[in-house]
C-alpha cells in the first residue's frame, strides 16, 4: 500500500504559505477523538500542517510506516488543520477538544494515551473532579469587564488548568465535557486580553 494515499491534506485543501516553514518547527501529533481512533498530524509549524489522517489506534503496523514517512519526508505540500480535518468527520472545535500528544517515536501512540488514561484517574474520583472543575469554571466567571486585570488576575489558574489536558482521556464523559467548557473559558479570557494588549 501506498502510505501517502491515507494522507486526507488533498488538492482541495492546498494552501501556499507566503513563507518557507521553518523546519525546528516540525513534529508529528496525535489525537485521540475516542478510544478506538488516531488522527496524525504532521505538524510543518504552528500555522501549517503537511499531513493528517484517521487510523485505529490498534493498527501498529499502519500508524508505524505513517510515522516512519513522516520522520524522513520533506513537506512539499501544506494546509490547514482547521480546513482537512473536515475529511476525518470532525470539526475543528472537535480536534480542539481531543487529547492531544507530541509523539517522539511511533511506540508514543499507544504510550502516551494510556498515560494520559492513567494520569486522569489519577487525579481523583470524578465527583471531586467535577466540583473542582465547576469551581474553576465559576472562579473564571466572575471578571471585572477589564480583559487585561481579569486574565492577570486568572493568570496562575489558567496554567494549571492547561496543564491537567489528561482529564480528555477520562472514562466519564462529564469530565471531560467539564473540562473542555473550563479551556474554552480559559480561551476566551486570553482572547479577550490579547485583543485589548493588541
Amino acid at each position: 500500500m501506498d502510505i501517502t494515499e491515507l494522507n486526507l491534506l488533498t488538492e482541495q485543501y492546498y494552501k501556499t504559505p507566503k513563507y518557507k516553514p521553518d523546519p525546528k518547527f516540525r513534529c508529528i501529533k496525535a489525537y485521540y477523538p475516542n478510544s478506538e481512533d488516531v488522527i496524525l498530524v504532521g505538524e510543518a509549524d504552528p500555522n501549517f500542517i503537511f499531513w493528517m489522517s484517521l487510523t485505529k489506534i490498534g493498527d501498529t503496523e499502519t500508524n508505524r510506516a505513517i510515522f516512519a514517512y513522516l520522520s524522513q519526508t520533506e513537506p512539499t505540500v501544506f494546509g490547514s488543520d482547521s480546513s482537512v480535518i473536515r475529511a476525518a468527520g470532525y470539526t475543528y472545535a472537535q480536534l480542539q477538544s481531543f487529547y492531544m500528544a507530541e509523539l517522539t517515536c511511533a511506540e508514543d501512540i499507544l504510550n502516551r494515551r494510556r498515560s494520559g488514561k492513567q494520569k486522569a484517574k489519577q487525579r481523583g474520583r470524578d465527583r471531586q473532579i467535577l466540583r473542582r472543575l465547576r469551581s474553576d469554571l465559576e472562579t473564571l466567571s466572575r471578571v471585572t469587564g477589564d480583559p487585561v486585570a481579569d486574565y492577570r488576575q486568572h493568570e496562575a489558574l489558567i496554567r494549571e488548568i492547561e496543564s491537567q489536558t489528561d482529564l480528555r482521556c477520562s472514562d466519564n464523559p462529564a469530565v471531560t465535557d467539564a473540562y473542555n467548557r473550563l479551556m474554552q473559558r480559559c480561551s476566551d479570557l486570553y482572547n479577550a486580553y490579547m485583543t485589548e494588549v493588541r
